[in-house]
């Protein structure tokens, strides 16, 4: 491209375009591919050469907002010029495949440093472009006039349906004959059902060229072709190229040739319809980009087939295809259809139905038109070609019984046709996207919701706006968008969700309830209060619309109230989470934390909401080092928690002040020790920082001293009884076999010395550290020195979580030949997570043992259950109670199954022979069984499955359940 043609660069001299020539590089995209994104931190100048960019902004209420469409010659990118420190304020996207000119920013800012007059130059065109732009906006012009509305002379005319059999090709081969014959339109039939031709075999084709003979024709000799002539004639105004006449000839027609016929039939013809295939590909994308006017056939014989739809519907958001070119219509309709039904299905209007033709079957050389021009149905087409189309010197359709009423009432039918028409035409800035019913967006709605609960908000975040993108218009979703933005203490932008929940759902009864707390309205509390008591009337046993009851009185601060609803619920559902978190924060704020407490340690189900849940209450009773401890598990668990970091922070902070006025005190004690007062204040601050042991003796020793001293034995008496206290004491930092125990920071000290002072090492070797159960690994290079220095300390934290039962494998290998010549793995025990440390013997020399080593060494195995229902029914607040077991039927050995911390579709299982002398977790060969069984001790799903020499070598096996009971193995 000669970029002095690019505006850009129009003012620039043949040596200053020479020096832009020499820093630009050029790059091709496919469809939908990323250029950068809104937020992005790069400063590079785009220039399109062929092909579509999108310029876009995305927000979570309101989806994408298209803003200007770049084609061949335009440019972008180039604000960077002006903002040297400011983000990318938009994104952008191909729209088809695509070539661009990159000219990269420090490339660039380097080249204006050194030529000045360059730097003028582009300034001086910028700013013209920008006082430019700003008259357009000031004169009403918006981004959807990149797309021209100008009459052309040719138009394309596309026919699709999200699958065959839905009566595309008969609408297209009789539209083909209405224009050509009644209207005298020259028409170019284009048949793109490259696998099954069923519109050359409609309108009766046998010609021994096809496509692929045409598009060789033309690849040939591109100066000489001439369409019209290539094309098959049918009649005076009607032509066809026909599909290929095989499968593999199907193989040879790809995008590019699709276009450059496109581009050579403006020449010749007045219409091209294009009949496609019902296959998502380049080639359909390509002919869609192209056409003015998109016919899309629904089948609504069953609306079972309406989600066949949604394949079509995602790939064509990503053209930001303009709206109003796309007109729906309903096949095969019956006398209950009408379009005030079909808009509950679809977001945008069907602008009317076909009706049924009787008796037809698709025949050589017989399409529906020949042979009965006269139909109904072909008179619903006219009506089509006179309103869509705007062919107003097409006869005006004959009204023949009650077809029209049945299709469109008692109203003119091309004012009916108008009506939706007009619909099509989106708010300014606006463009297409598909829309999921907001009824079925239960599923979505659980799944976020599953992740709030247990306090997972980056990924409820993230899972929500993935669904917002197809589900703007559902009040639940918006409600729970709300829900987090209030978690992350983004007021405006909650209230925001809030109120367009409602908009959407004037008896959203949660979303009123937050309205009502954050505006004080009351008016919109007693209005979600009347929705939720309506709709408990109408479901009185409906426990998540009890706990939502006591959700809106909660928040806002009807706190008595409150748990009384949340009791309710507990006494059906004993074991419903949501109600117990809700139910003791409740208790907290109505002066028994106590209970409180009590409550939340007793859940089996420990998550990262449940502790800071519990943090909060210790905070809140002045109980503030068992509050920096629950907040610690919460950070451990989940160290991005919204609020977590600065809690955590100011705890330590004052904890660390306390450990000196301890050791202050210590002196004042050790110098001065008959002073019963000194010893009661030592013991206030002891258990102040959690060492009530310490502060028991403190005070018995102020006793001894004084055994009438009021205060020591008021205390002393007070700490004994706190049961409170111990239970919460032993649950946050006593011995457990709590699975979830975790950490992100933990230690190695590694030994490889096996005593044999005939050892030799490698002068390079490096250490192989990996997580068997999530494959991330690291590694440290080792000289003769450190390895001859008998061992090594290593940061394990780029291995992300760590938690108990699992299981590390630690190696050295030889750097220029990679054999391994020691090697160990280590299961982690939850003492090693608590003090941050593991010390791992790497003593085994590979080249002295058996073939038979790794095998011996299996002390440790670790199965992964991939199965999302199963992890659910594992982690529910479900009464039931469901648990997981494996074992080794060959050994004996058994585990029970956890939920994995870093993905909770998996259930992990880790056997666990280190206990058992000359026994391995797993042998290859092996049968393990594993059972999910419910509080009754009912199996729900049971499977074996055999252990191989590669899952014995790997120290693990996935296994994907299948609603069979069955498995599927795969090791990953």
């Amino acid at each position: 491209m000669d970029l002095q043609k690019i505006e850009l660069f129009s003012s620039l001299n043949p040596t200053e375009i020479s020096q832009i020539n020499s820093i630009a590089r050029r790059i091709h995209l496919t469809r939908g591919e990323s250029v950068f994104n809104e937020g992005d931190f790069e400063k590079n100048i785009y220039i399109v050469e062929t092909g579509q960019v999108e310029i876009y902004k995305r927000t979570p209420l309101n989806g994408e907002q298209s803003m200007a469409i770049m084609k061949n010659g335009d440019y972008f990118g180039e604000m960077a010029f002006f903002e040297k420190a400011a983000t990318r304020s938009a994104s952008a996207r191909t729209l088809q495949t695509t070539s661009l000119i990159v000219i990269e920013g420090p490339d660039f800012e380097k080249l204006i440093h050194n030529y000045p007059s360059i730097s003028l130059k582009l300034l001086a065109t910028l700013s013209q472009r920008l006082r430019d732009t700003n008259k357009l906006v000031l004169g009403g012009s918006g981004p959807a006039a990149t797309f021209s509305t100008a009459q052309k002379e040719c138009k394309m005319i596309t026919v699709a349906s999200a699958k065959d059999g839905y009566g595309k090709t008969t609408f297209a081969t009789s539209l083909a004959r209405i224009l050509s014959l009644e209207l005298n339109k020259k028409v170019l039939f284009l048949d793109l059902d490259l696998y099954f031709g069923g519109g050359t075999h409609l309108l009766g084709v046998h010609s021994p060229r096809s496509i692929v003979d045409i598009t060789n024709r033309y690849r040939a000799d591109e100066q000489k072709f001439n369409l019209l002539s290539e094309s098959i004639r049918l009649s005076e105004n009607l032509f066809t190229i026909p599909a290929p006449r095989s499968f593999l000839e199907a193989e040879q027609i790809h995008a590019s040739d699709i276009i450059k016929l496109l581009k050579e039939a403006k020449k010749y013809y007045d219409y091209v319809i294009t009949d496609t295939g019902s296959i998502f590909d380049e080639n359909l994308y390509t002919v869609l980009d192209t056409s003015d006017f998109v016919f899309f056939i629904i089948n609504f014989a069953s609306l079972s087939t309406i989600t066949d739809n949604v394949r079509f519907f995602h790939g064509i958001s990503k053209l930001s295809y303009p709206r109003e070119r796309l007109i729906l219509l309903g096949n095969n309709i019956g006398p209950d259809f009408s379009t005030n039904k079909t808009s509950r299905v679809f977001p945008y209007p069907v602008i009317g139905g076909l009706p049924r033709i009787p008796d037809f079957e698709p025949q050589f050389g017989k399409p529906a038109y020949d042979l009965n021009p006269t139909s109904p149905y072909c008179e619903v087409l006219r009506l089509l070609v006179r309103n869509v189309l705007k062919e107003v010197n097409l006869k005006k359709p004959q009204t023949k019984g009650n077809i029209f009423s049945m299709l469109f009432g008692e109203k003119d039918p091309e004012q009916v046709i108008n009506l939706q028409l007009s619909q099509l035409n989106p708010p300014p800035g606006s463009n297409f996207s598909p829309i999921i019913n907001p009824r079925d967006v239960r599923s979505q709605v659980k799944y976020v919701r599953y992740n709030l609960l247990f306090g997972y908000i980056e990924e409820a975040k993230s899972n929500l706006l993935s669904f917002m993108e197809y589900s703007q218009s559902s009040a639940p979703l918006c409600e729970l968008l709300g829900e987090i933005f209030l978690s992350e203490e983004k007021l405006s932008e909650a209230l925001e969700a809030f109120q367009k929940a409602i908009s959407l759902d004037p008896q959203q009864h949660v979303a009123l309830g937050y309205l009502s707390y954050l505006s004080g309205s009351k008016e919109s509390f007693d209005r979600s209060i009347a929705a939720v008591e309506a709709k408990i009337a109408a479901n009185p046993n409906h426990l998540d619309l009890i706990n939502d009851y006591g959700k809106i009185l909660m928040i806002n601060e009807h706190y008595e109230e409150g748990a009384i609803q949340f009791k309710k619920a507990l006494k059906t559902n004993p074991n419903y989470l949501e109600a117990k978190l809700n139910l003791a924060i409740c208790l907290s704020k109505c002066g028994k934390s106590e209970d409180a407490i009590e409550m939340l340690i007793g859940i089996e189900n420990k998550n990262p909401r449940l502790f800071y849940t519990l943090g909060e209450i210790f905070y809140q009773s002045g109980r503030l080092y068992l509050a920096y401890k629950a907040y610690n598990k919460a950070s451990l668990l989940y160290p991005s928690y919204p609020g977590l970091r600065p809690k955590l922070f100011e705890l330590s902070g004052y904890l660390r002040k306390l450990d000196t006025v301890i050791d202050l005190h210590e002196k004042f004690v050790n110098t001065s020790p008959k002073f019963p007062d000194l010893h009661t204040k030592l013991a206030n601050f002891y258990h102040l920082a959690g060492k009530s042991e310490l502060a028991i003796t403190q005070f018995k020793k102020a006793l001894a001293i004084n055994p009438n001293y009021k205060e020591a034995k008021v205390k002393l008496e007070a700490l004994q009884k706190d049961s409170i206290w111990r239970l919460a004491k032993q649950s946050l930092e006593g011995d457990s076999t709590d699975v979830t125990a975790s950490t992100r920071s933990l230690k190695a000290v590694i030994n490889f010395i096996s005593g044999d002072d005939n050892t030799r090492f490698p002068e390079e070797a490096v250490l192989h550290i990996k997580n068997v159960g999530t494959a991330k690994t690291i590694q440290k290079a080792l000289n003769a020195a450190q390895l001859e220095a008998g061992g090594a300390e290593l940061d394990l934290s780029p291995l992300g979580l760590l938690t108990t039962q699992d299981i590390l494998l630690f190696q050295i290998a030889e750097v220029k030949s990679g054999n391994v010549i020691r090697f160990a793995p280590h299961y982690l025990e939850k003492d090693e997570i608590l003090a941050g440390r593991c010390d791992v013997d790497l003593d085994f020399d590979l080249n002295q043992e058996s073939d038979g080593l790794v095998e011996h060494l299996t002390k440790y195995f670790l199965v992964h259950l991939e199965s999302r229902k199963f992890a659910e029914l594992l982690s529910s607040n479900g009464s039931v109670g469901y648990k997981a077991y494996i074992r080794n039927e060959s050994n004996g050995l058994e585990a029970t199954g956890y939920i994995n911390p870093e993905n909770d579709a998996q259930i992990n299982f880790v056997l666990n022979a280190s206990n058992k002398s000359g026994t391995a977790a797993a042998n290859p060969g092996d049968r393990l069984n594993i059972k999910l069984v419910d509080g009754k001790k009912d199996v729900a799903f049971t499977t074996d499955f055999t252990v191989t020499k590669a899952d014995v070598l790997n120290f693990y096996k996935t296994v994907t359940a299948q609603e069979s009971g069955k498995t599927k193995e795969a090791n990953s």
